[in-house]
């Protein structure tokens, strides 16, 4: 038998940016955060603050750009 809360359970993708945050000093220990709006949005959703019942996924593109060097 099927799980009732899983019945016509909705599925969402958020696609976006996802900011990594680093926290500390310069060439010391940092740590590492995650952030940014869609990020934030899907974790609510995901959550079932917004939709119940919904099966969320985020989707990225990991790119390098001229800072990376």
């Amino acid at each position: 038998m099927k799980d009732p809360l899983f019945i016509n359970k909705s599925k969402i993708a958020f696609i976006g940016e996802c900011m990594i945050e680093l926290c500390g000093s310069p060439f010391k220990t940092q740590q590492q955060h995650f952030g940014g709006n869609t990020l934030a949005a899907e974790v609510i959703q995901h959550k079932g603050a917004i939709t119940p019942k919904s099966d969320t996924k985020f989707v990225i593109k990991l790119m390098s750009n001229i800072y990376d060097k």
